[in-house]
């Protein structure tokens, strides 16, 4: 949006003005405390694509328990019951309204038969809340039929499940189309699924342990679609499948070659996890028969089954570790006979790490000995009414050990202190936290324990960010107190702006009062003069930096989980923020609504000088991006992993992955980039290209190109001497041998390729260890194993053809 007259003369008059103060360091609203037993409100419209009122429509809520964080930190109702569904009156207008648990996720779900369901999903919703959502547009359903056929043909029907989902979810709170399923009919070995959403589908199935992938069908509305989906797996009776549970320690997983398949005559296979099944390890193709499968990880309590491929197997592994606790009032040495026990894992790559084990109101288990621990380093944590949380560190837990742990109830105690600048003087109205432990805890609404990546006391690794205990605001002298707060270490942290912060560590119980000393900064507001086509007060500035300081790397994380945003006021002038003299980089951001919600999205990098306290001016007019979108026709069999490049005079580059939005004119690819003359460079898996012809981006003008890309996508099916389909084999591939990639073929022998017309050269690489952490997690990923690049660099060609555009399958045969 244009900027108006007067809206420029009010920041010409406040850039007039001859100093800027700071004001006093910001104090965070305080959100109100929700009502537990309040009940929320849920209502919107529904109407057709003609704008109609669509009356009688279904809409239910459903409810079940989010995270165990969440659980823990609000507590599990004893029994709930999803609200009783209501139907949209002769107007369109619902109303649902339930009290919500705090511990709760939720879905809204609309359906009226003859039209494709909505659904809406929120992670959390509050006691009291009332929530609009608006008018919503429900259209007439698409209907979808098929069959399942495997690769001669032949209709499969036993046991397979059809299910066809939107290509798009929704975030939190947002709106999506609503999926729906079906079995096959035995008699007429047909499948048919009515209620779904006009448009983009993706479309699955499966039976028992296989699975036909995603396979992208158009329905319309009103109109029936047909498909056809086929199963060239490998075959299901030779296919072994084990689903691992760890519960309540769920991220837990068996390591590596600790699960095996034991033949008859004592041959032992490997079983490893199965690429996009978390839960699953398997065997691709085993030979017919009855296996003794074991479980050996010295971490669990050893597992033994016999299992036959093409049968489901389900493994629950208990941990065989023990601790027999005791929980104590320091105060008189009373056993406190109720209490929540919680279980945390220290130094680990998942979240959330802390598990429950007891809840306060159940009974504690013969000789308080809680079994099916898993081993490791654990802190111990204690809830008990009238007490502040209470922890115990239990170090090295090792396998098969009971470990002795007693855990004392110490009374509530206080803490002051006091926040002042660098030069002693205190800060009135500062917002200071407090949380248990060593790290800053985070402000987020959901709560529970957050992960995230970085380094902290000299440590690099994952951070968990627990969240915070208690707030107060400074008083005019500077001073604040805690009350309650239980005995042990504690961080102190006190946001001072965006940017700035002071922090403290104090242990409990201590009667010295603690000083969090803020760092020296300088205030700098910022002006920025931006084309007139752009409106300054969309923009956002934030930091692609890490400010000094001991807590930086968790800065941004400890407030809200996500980058703070510096925006401007009503002027236009981005007001003063506190940093550390010297040039910082930021981005620049612009305000941004899709189907996925609103928020921004970052279009340059910037450097802003703090050298001088007051006002600088950020002149983008001339460097400002644009939307630019590039066409190019691109093979989508098999969505190869290519890169757009868009290379400036100067050489810089800007890189973006193709998104695959088909039209008539090809793939489109949009992009914010600056005014000047680029080259297109497409990169790729053994692919190289550059467009011989630049082309400009010019301000003002409708920036669309049209780009001719001679890439070329074939199937390819890599043979034996024999003319056997080698299956799962890791190959080398290449045009130039200086660009040289590796992939791994199918069940049936087959790779899709995307590269340049020329001569293709292959070669088998030698195979990989299925067990290998670094294999599997590519394979997870979709991705082929890794390959030592010398072993790439040396491999010889076992076979040379002209790759080149044409029907069907490709075939080399290689040695």
């Amino acid at each position: 949006m244009r900027m108006t007259l007067l809206a420029l003369a009010s920041v010409l008059a406040y850039l007039a003005a001859a100093s800027i103060e700071l004001p006093p360091a910001p104090t965070a609203a305080q959100e109100p405390t929700p009502v537990e037993d309040a009940a929320c409100t849920l209502h919107g419209v529904l109407v057709d694509e003609l704008g109609d009122p669509v009356s009688g429509a279904t809409i239910a809520v459903q409810g079940w328990q989010s995270n165990s964080d969440r659980a823990r930190q609000f507590g599990v109702p004893k029994s709930w019951q999803n609200p009783t569904p209501v139907t949209s009156g002769e107007d369109g207008r619902f109303s649902v309204s339930f009290v919500p648990p705090r511990a709760y996720q939720f879905t809204l779900d609309t359906t009226k038969a003859g039209y494709g369901g909505i659904s809406w999903r929120w992670s959390q919703v509050a006691p009291g809340a009332d929530l609009d959502l608006g008018t919503t547009v429900i259209e007439r359903e698409g209907v979808l039929v098929g069959y399942i056929v495997d690769g001669q043909g032949a209709l499969l029907v036993e046991g397979w499940r059809v299910s066809a989902f939107s290509n798009w979810g929704a975030g939190a709170g947002d709106r999506s189309t609503l999926g729906a399923h079906s079995t096959v009919d035995p008699d007429t070995g047909a499948f048919r699924i009515e209620g779904l959403p006009p448009g983009k589908l993706r479309v699955s199935a499966s039976s028992g342990s296989v699975r036909i992938p995603d396979t992208s069908v158009t329905t319309k509305p009103g109109e029936e679609t047909s498909v056809e989906l086929r199963y060239t797996g490998p075959d299901p009776r030779r296919k072994l499948v084990v689903s691992i549970s760890t519960r309540p320690f769920y991220p837990f997983r068996p390591d590596a070659g600790t699960v095996h398949a034991i033949a008859a005559d004592g041959t032992r296979t490997a079983l490893v996890q199965e690429p996009g099944r978390a839960n699953d390890w398997y065997v691709p193709d085993i030979a017919p028969g009855t296996y003794r499968v074991e479980i050996r990880d010295p971490r669990f309590v050893d597992w033994t089954q016999e299992v036959r491929p093409g049968q489901a197997a389900q493994a629950r592994l208990e941990g065989n570790a023990a601790l027999r606790v005791s929980v104590v009032d320091d105060a008189t040495g009373a056993v406190v006979p109720s209490f929540a026990l919680d279980v945390a894992y220290r130094d680990v790559n998942f979240s959330p790490s802390v598990f429950r084990v007891r809840e306060a109101d159940a009974s504690a288990p013969p000789g308080d000995l809680y079994r099916g621990i898993v081993p490791g380093d654990l802190t111990i944590e204690v809830l008990a009414d009238g007490w502040p949380k209470a922890t115990v560190a239990v170090d090295a837990l090792a396998p098969h050990e009971t470990r002795d742990v007693e855990v004392r109830l110490m009374g509530a105690t206080s803490l002051r202190g006091r926040v002042v600048d660098a030069s002693g003087a205190p800060l009135a109205g500062v917002e200071v936290e407090v949380t248990r432990g060593d790290v800053p805890g985070h402000s987020s609404e959901s709560g529970g324990v957050r992960s995230m990546s970085g380094s902290f006391a000299g440590k690099a690794g994952p951070i968990k960010i627990p969240p915070r205990d208690a707030v107060a605001v400074t008083a005019a002298d500077g001073t604040f107190t805690f009350e309650g707060l239980g005995a042990g270490p504690h961080t102190l942290f006190a946001p001072l702006g965006l940017f700035a912060a002071a922090s403290a560590h104090a242990d409990l119980p201590t009667v010295a009062p603690v000083e969090l000393i803020a760092p020296p900064w300088v205030a700098v507001s910022v002006h920025m003069l931006v084309p007139d086509d752009q409106d300054v007060n969309e923009l956002s500035l934030s930091p692609s930096f890490r400010v000094p300081g001991e807590f930086a790397p968790l800065r941004v994380a400890l407030r809200d989980f996500g980058w703070q945003l510096w925006r401007p006021n009503s002027e236009g002038v981005f007001p003063a923020e506190r940093l550390p003299a010297g040039k910082h980089p930021f981005f620049v951001n612009r305000a941004t609504t899709d189907r996925f919600g609103s928020g921004y999205n970052g279009v340059m990098r910037v450097e802003l000088d703090f050298s001088t306290p007051g006002r600088i001016t950020l002149d983008l007019r001339e460097r400002f991006p644009v939307r630019t979108v590039v066409y190019a026709h691109l093979p989508t069999e098999g969505r190869p992993m290519l890169l757009f490049h868009l290379v400036a005079a100067d050489g810089a580059a800007q890189q973006f992955d193709t998104d695959y939005a088909a039209s008539e004119r090809g793939v489109r690819n949009m992009t914010d980039i600056a005014p000047g003359t680029y080259t297109l460079r497409l990169t790729g898996p053994a692919l190289e290209w550059s467009s011989p012809t630049p082309f400009v981006v010019a301000r003002g003008a409708r920036n669309e190109h049209q780009l001719e890309v001679p890439v070329i996508g074939r199937t390819v099916r890599v043979l034996d001497a024999e003319g056997a389909p080698r299956a799962n084999a890791l190959v080398a591939y290449w045009s130039d041998p200086g660009r040289r990639a590796c992939a791994e073929t199918d069940a049936s022998g087959e790779l899709k390729l995307v590269l340049l017309e020329g001569p293709l050269s292959m070669a088998l690489l030698p195979p990989v260890d299925p067990a290998d952490e670094r294999v599997q997690a590519a394979r997870r990923l979709g991705n082929p194993p890794p390959v030592d690049p010398e072993v790439l660099e040396a491999a010889v060609a076992g076979a040379t053809t002209a790759f080149q555009a044409g029907e069907g399958t490709l075939e080399l045969r290689l040695r």
